[in-house]
C-alpha cells in the first residue's frame, strides 16, 4: 500500500509543478497530433483487451481489489449522507464520526 500512496503523492507533485516558460530559441515539438492519440488509444485498447487472456491471475486480482474499492467508497459515501443528512435534522453540524476521520480511512485502505 505504500507504493500506491508514493506513487499518488508524486504524481500530484509532479502535476503541480509549473512547467517552465517557453524559449524561442528552442524548437517546440508538435507530436503526433490528433490521429496520432487516436491510433495510439486504440492499439492501446487492443493490447489491454488481450492482456486478460494472457495475464488472467492479474486480471482475476484487479477484478478483487476494484471490488474493495468499490465497496469501500460507497460505505464512505453512506456515512457521509448519514452524517449530512443527520447535520441538517439537527440544525447544527456535528462532528464527522470517528470511523470518517482522514487518516483512518487511508490507513484502511
Amino acid at each position: 500500500m505504500g507504493m500506491l500512496r508514493t506513487t499518488i503523492v508524486l504524481g500530484a507533485i509532479l502535476a503541480a509543478m509549473p512547467s517552465p516558460p517557453e524559449d524561442p530559441s528552442i524548437k517546440q515539438d508538435q507530436g503526433p497530433g490528433t490521429f496520432g492519440y487516436v491510433m495510439a488509444a486504440a492499439e492501446t485498447f487492443t493490447d489491454v483487451k488481450g492482456f486478460c487472456a494472457r495475464q488472467a491471475f492479474v486480471c482475476e486480482t484487479a477484478g478483487h481489489f476494484a471490488l474493495v474499492v468499490e465497496r469501500k467508497a460507497r460505505y464512505s459515501a453512506k456515512l457521509v449522507y448519514e452524517w449530512a443528512n443527520e447535520a441538517t435534522a439537527d440544525g447544527k453540524a456535528s462532528p464527522l464520526p470517528a470511523n470518517m476521520a482522514l487518516v483512518d480511512l487511508i490507513n484502511r485502505v
